[in-house]
C-alpha cells in the first residue's frame, strides 16, 4: 500500500513517532508495515496507564483527574510532549474510549487523534462505534487521512 505521506516525509527529510493510548500500538504498528519506514519513523511509547502519561511525559496528575485525558487539549500536549520525549519532526497521537468503561468526561467511542509538533497541531475528535477493537482500528484509518492532512497544509 503506498501512502501520499511518504513521499513527504522522504522530501523534506521528516522523522515520525507516535504517543499511543487507545490505540495500544496500533498505530506504530501500521506505520512500520510500510516499505522504508526505517526511514522516517523513529519509533513510538504507549503511555495508555495515567501513571505512564505523568511519570514519562510530564502530565499533571491533577490536572488528568480534573479535565480527563480524552479530548482536544489533552491531544495537543501528547503532541507537544511527545515530540520533546521521542525527538522528532512530527508526532501522531491517540486519546479515547474503546470501552467497555469510557473514561472520565467521554464516553465509549469518544476519540482525539492529532499530528503535528510543537507549531502546529490538527486536532480532530470522533464519536466511534464499534466493538473494542473495532474503535481502535478505526482510529488507524483515520489517522491516515489525519496524517496527509496535516503534510498537505504544513509542507
Amino acid at each position: 500500500m503506498s501512502h501520499p505521506f511518504i513521499e513527504t516525509l522522504q522530501k523534506h527529510a521528516l522523522t515520525l513517532g507516535t504517543v499511543e493510548s487507545i490505540t495500544g500500538g496500533l498505530l506504530a504498528d501500521a506505520l512500520v508495515s510500510l516499505n522504508g519506514a526505517s526511514g522516517w519513523f523513529k519509533g513510538g511509547i504507549i503511555p495508555y496507564q495515567r501513571e505512564a502519561k505523568s511519570s514519562w511525559l510530564g502530565f499533571d496528575s491533577k490536572v488528568m483527574n480534573s479535565t480527563g485525558v480524552v479530548n482536544a487539549t489533552f491531544a495537543k500536549e501528547m503532541i507537544i510532549k511527545g515530540q520533546k520525549f521521542l525527538q522528532t519532526n512530527i508526532v501522531i497521537v491517540s486519546t479515547g474510549s474503546a470501552g467497555p468503561t469510557a473514561e472520565m468526561h467521554s464516553q465509549v467511542g469518544d476519540v482525539f487523534l492529532g499530528v503535528g509538533h510543537e507549531k502546529h497541531q490538527l486536532i480532530k475528535g470522533f464519536r466511534l462505534q464499534g466493538t473494542r477493537q473495532e474503535i481502535r482500528h478505526q482510529c488507524v484509518e483515520k489517522m491516515w487521512d489525519l496524517l496527509n492532512e496535516f503534510l498537505r497544509t504544513y509542507y
